[in-house]
């Protein structure tokens, strides 16, 4: 009997931890319910706020945009700021009305609305232009800054005469109403050593500015000589100086030592050949 008694009270404890367990699992059940209910309440709440502040972004954006673009326009379109003058540097080579008309410049133009990089590249295609700047002066002006290229010789290329600037570019062909007042630059050589040799005539009037007696005033003409390098031509007599291909720095201190002691001899040199080492040959002219 204490046997079967004591089953029953396995049995009853069993059942009841199986009911406490089922209602725990049903409290558990019930509860996840109402979180999850709670988390897609949140969920949404969180979504409509997401939703609310991109249409705020979105409608400042567009506000701004809108504010923006039609600002923009009103300032390149308003004839508070019309141009009414250009001041230009002074030039010598190209003309004022020149530089109105590369610019296509127009007196109604707003110059907020100006591209001045496409206007100074206009103003570039003439071949005198070196570079070109130009600035707004608020509310009306535009300035112009123009370098001219500068001309350093002349290129004698077949018949025709060019003139050549301080880089040895050719600027354009020599008009046959205008004057030499430049030395001319002739060749008998070709190829690279015509190339070699033109170099070395561009560096000799470049940099015989403080010579006496062969700065570039005083030079008439250059040429260029086959497989012998430069000779040069001289004012006021005409004088043939042979400087031939290299040492030009030295050549020149003993030409100018030269020059002066024939200045002080009154003696007219027809040709002066540095080419030697250690003597300098001296072609006298004959006084007629």
């Amino acid at each position: 009997m204490a046997f079967f008694k004591k089953k029953n009270k396995d049995l009853k404890r069993g059942r009841d931890i199986k009911a406490r367990n089922g209602l725990f699992l049903k409290k558990f059940k019930k509860n996840k319910k109402v979180k999850s209910i709670e988390e897609q309440k949140k969920r949404r709440r969180r979504i409509f706020k997401t939703c609310i502040a991109t249409a705020g972004a979105s409608f400042i954006f567009f506000v701004f945009i809108s504010f923006f673009y039609f600002g923009y326009h009103f300032i390149i379109t308003t004839p508070l700021f019309s141009l009414e003058s250009i001041e230009i540097n002074k030039i010598q080579k190209v003309s004022r009305e020149t530089v109105l008309e590369l610019a296509g410049l127009t007196p109604t133009v707003n110059i907020l609305s100006l591209n001045l990089k496409e206007v100074e590249t206009k103003i570039l295609q003439n071949p005198w232009v070196l570079k070109v700047e130009i600035y707004r002066i608020l509310p009306h002006k535009l300035k112009v800054q123009i370098e001219e290229k500068k001309i350093l010789s002349v290129l004698k290329k077949g018949k025709e005469l060019y003139y050549i600037d301080l880089r040895g570019e050719m600027i354009k062909k020599v008009a046959s109403e205008e004057g030499l007042n430049y030395p001319v630059i002739t060749s008998s050589a070709s190829g690279e050593e015509e190339m070699q040799y033109f170099e070395k005539a561009l560096w000799l009037l470049k940099n015989t500015s403080q010579s006496f007696y062969l700065n570039a005033s005083k030079i008439s003409e250059i040429h260029l000589q086959e497989s012998k390098g430069l000779m040069v031509v001289s004012l006021p007599h005409s004088t043939r100086i042979k400087l031939g291909i290299d040492d030009f720095v030295k050549k020149l201190t003993r030409l100018e030592k030269v020059c002066e002691d024939l200045q002080k001899r009154n003696i007219i040199a027809s040709e002066i050949d540095l080419n030697f080492k250690k003597n300098v040959v001296v072609k006298v002219r004959k006084r007629s």
